[in-house]
């Protein structure tokens, strides 16, 4: 057998499959989330490391005509 991670297309999510030579198969076996990115997978299939992405931000706009000071 072999994992096979594919990269999620127009901002869809990875999937991890595994196929099969002797068959020719192709079995989806975990959908990730979009943001997620498959790092590795074990030999045995039965870990996937991935890591995910949110990014966040706050911001804030100030808006004083009138300097300050001396």
């Amino acid at each position: 057998r072999l994992f096979v991670a594919q990269r999620g297309r127009n901002g869809d999510a990875p999937l991890v499959s595994v196929f099969t030579p002797a068959t020719g198969q192709l079995l989806p076996i975990l959908m990730l989330e979009r943001g997620d990115l498959v790092e590795d997978i074990t030999q045995d299939g039965r870990t996937v490391l991935f890591s995910h992405v949110d990014a966040q931000a706050d911001v804030w706009l100030l808006n004083n005509p009138r300097p300050t000071g001396p």
